[in-house]
């Protein structure tokens, strides 16, 4: 089971009820983080991947993407080219790229773009609530914290306003403290969705 907190309880309490066993999926943050002696191509590509499937409605795809300063650039070219290689030119009519599962869920993650954050949209950003569709995104000029932000908006909403969707932010740490200190972070905030 994955989904919100909420319905993840719904659906425990449910099960519950019967004596059901039920396993609950309980990720909703996944970061990545790209060295600066990282095969840069290769990273985007694999992460390109991993995010865009089923429109980035997996529960394992990576929500944002520390990248050392030397290689942003290259990653963030890396992220273009690895859409037009699965998606082609032009994604919309693409048969391999998904849709936003429901029309609440494509409002939801449109209003995450509108509401900023970020300096650039990199790729993609536009869509079609009528289609469901959305743009695979790329976001640069992330702060460092944005994604610690984000945990701890979940914390206070609990755990309903996960991204699921396409847009993937590209943040720069300025330096190595930072992302130990986030890492420890979503650990600590892993443990207290968990309630």
């Amino acid at each position: 089971v994955s989904g919100s907190m909420h319905k993840r309880l719904d659906e425990m309490a449910a099960a519950a009820r019967h004596l059901t066993p039920v396993t609950l999926e309980l990720g909703g943050k996944c970061p990545a983080i790209v060295c600066a002696d990282a095969a840069l191509d290769v990273a985007a590509r694999r992460i390109a991947w991993g995010k865009f499937v089923n429109a980035g409605q997996t529960c394992v795809a990576p929500d944002y993407v520390l990248v050392d300063e030397t290689g942003h650039d290259r990653f963030v070219d890396g992220l273009r080219k690895a859409v037009r290689t699965f998606y082609g030119g032009d994604p919309a009519s693409s048969g391999d790229y998904g849709r936003i599962v429901n029309g609440k869920h494509h409002a939801r993650l449109t209003a995450l773009l509108d509401r900023g954050g970020f300096e650039e949209i990199a790729l993609g950003g536009d869509g079609d609530g009528t289609s469901r569709y959305l743009a695979p995104t790329v976001l640069t000029g992330v702060e460092p914290d944005a994604a610690a932000q984000v945990a701890r908006r979940l914390l206070d909403l609990g755990a309903d306003e996960i991204c699921f969707g396409d847009t993937i932010g590209v943040g720069v740490p300025d330096q190595v403290a930072e992302v130990v200190a986030l890492a420890e972070f979503l650990k600590t905030a892993a443990r207290g969705i968990v309630r």
